[in-house]
């Protein structure tokens, strides 16, 4: 019958070891406090009981636990537990949306601890998962995503000591030699004086679009109307025009439903909202993200420049790199935690800035004393 012990020499000291009927061999644990040692002694008592007294329901208990719970067994745990908690809906229907992906490839019944040495027309473990989503026309970049998040759930199933072993690691994902390049837009010149001087781009066009470039800020920033995230929407009492701040909508990952960031902005800016709480507006910006992208399309057809509202934000990040010969100054300016970001998909280094050092380390090396 199941029993405990206690091994001194170990942080998680407190044991048991029971006779585990599936693999019809005694197994033992250690846990890190007498609380679940007692909690798992008892569980595994209770399936001891059952088999040894033919009692077929022993596998309804066993089948939830460690290593043999299945995919849906411990999705479910995870909403009932954490994304039922969750206030933002996005969020909500993001998680919803890769744990359904994960469970049309592997299957409800699929053991979580088998996964990454399953085999499958030749492919093994998540190799099966990215080959199949690819099949069904998702990019390389959007699969690492879903796993991304997907990570998220094992991690968390595995410190509720609900699974003992990591399911996806590093090695798991696609890898940036294995994803193809991907161009990002880089401003010309002629580009931007366009946008200055197109004359079917509207005054109220063009202050849109100025809006976003000087501040560079994310779409959503904004947008007065957001029935998903209300909390995200920009109202007038977000500008503070005596003192020369806006808030706007936190982007950090951990954040309070509701927290804002203090930014000073430029004049030029200041003028733009200014115009439009004098002209009446009701909101800086009354309308949604659809909204948006609607006139962005308009202007884009207008000046025959192919661009969204994204690539503004990279236009600021481009001249913030442009005007201080920094990449620094570009991650600073765009909020970037790690200037890997703001290189791989807003902002490369400027022919000015390549010439710039070029310039600097060619005076030094002939400078005399």
């Amino acid at each position: 019958m199941a029993s405990t012990f206690i091994r001194k020499d170990r942080k998680k000291k407190f044991g048991i070891t029971f006779f585990d009927p599936a693999k019809q061999k005694r197994v033992q644990k250690l846990f890190a406090s007498k609380v679940e040692q007692k909690h798992w002694h008892t569980h595994w008592q209770m399936i001891e009981n059952k088999y040894y007294n033919n009692d077929p329901t022993w596998k309804d208990s066993y089948e939830e636990q460690g290593d043999h719970i299945t995919l849906a067994q411990l999705f479910n745990k995870y909403k009932s537990n954490k994304l039922n908690n969750m206030l933002d809906p996005t969020t909500k229907r993001k998680y919803l949306a890769s744990i359904n992906s994960c469970l049309e490839v592997f299957g409800d019944n699929q053991i979580v601890h088998q996964i990454r040495t399953l085999e499958r027309n030749g492919k093994l473990g998540w190799e099966i998962y990215k080959s199949e989503r690819e099949t069904l026309g998702r990019t390389r970049n959007g699969i690492n995503s879903y796993m991304q998040e997907l990570k998220v759930f094992f991690e968390w199933a595995k410190r509720r000591e609900l699974i003992d072993k990591d399911i996806i690691i590093k090695d798991d994902f696609f890898q940036e030699n294995e994803i193809a390049h991907k161009e990002i837009k880089k401003w010309t010149e002629d580009e931007i004086h366009t946008l200055h001087t197109h004359p079917d781009v509207t005054e109220a066009e063009k202050d849109m679009m100025f809006l976003y470039i000087y501040t560079g800020f994310r779409a959503n920033a904004f947008l007065g109307s957001n029935k998903d995230k209300p909390w995200q929407e920009f109202h007038w009492q977000h500008v503070d025009f005596d003192n020369g701040y806006v808030y706007i909508d936190s982007n950090k990952k951990k954040k309070k439903i509701g927290e804002r960031e203090q930014h000073r902005i430029h004049p030029s800016a200041w003028a733009i909202l200014k115009k439009w709480k004098d002209n009446g507006n009701v909101k800086p910006i009354p309308m949604t993200y659809s909204g948006l992208k609607k006139i962005i399309a308009r202007i884009s057809k207008k000046t025959r420049i192919q661009f969204t509202h994204h690539d503004l934000r990279r236009l600021h990040g481009q001249l913030a790199e442009l005007y201080f010969h920094s990449m620094d100054a570009a991650q600073q300016s765009l909020g970037h935690t790690n200037s890997s970001v703001t290189q791989n998909h807003y902002v490369k280094t400027s022919d000015s800035t390549q010439d710039y050092i070029n310039d600097g380390v060619a005076k030094q090396f002939h400078h005399k004393r």
